[in-house]
């Protein structure tokens, strides 16, 4: 289980990273989530600037939807993460604190 769901989370996170700027000129929503520093923690204090674009949804309900079906399975096969071990773990920490953020929001720029 833990395997299906650290496969569905890192596709989600590779395949969206290449498809969010393509998008981005269409507007809509950005699934984003933060980077991980050298200690394992997620860097959810950097500004959106820096965060990375996952994936372009054309609305919030939608881009909300997806967040939170990966952030409940992420949680039902790690629970709790707030430092992340290994690559695997990184990529679950991201999505737990991913946000869905207006394409024409200020703080991207």
């Amino acid at each position: 289980m833990k395997m299906l769901v650290i496969l569905a989370v890192a596709a989600i996170v590779f395949v969206g990273c290449a498809t969010a700027d393509q998008n981005a000129a269409s507007g809509g929503w950005f699934l984003m989530v933060p980077n991980i520093a050298s200690d394992g923690s997620a860097e959810t204090g950097q500004p959106l600037s820096k965060w990375q674009k996952v994936q372009t949804f054309g609305s919030q309900s939608d881009c909300n939807d997806l967040l939170m079906q990966q952030q409940y399975a992420v949680h039902g096969a790690y629970g709790p993460i707030n430092n992340a071990q290994s690559s695997y773990q990184a990529q679950a920490l991201q999505t737990l604190k991913g946000q869905c953020i207006a394409a024409t929001d200020p703080r991207l720029r």
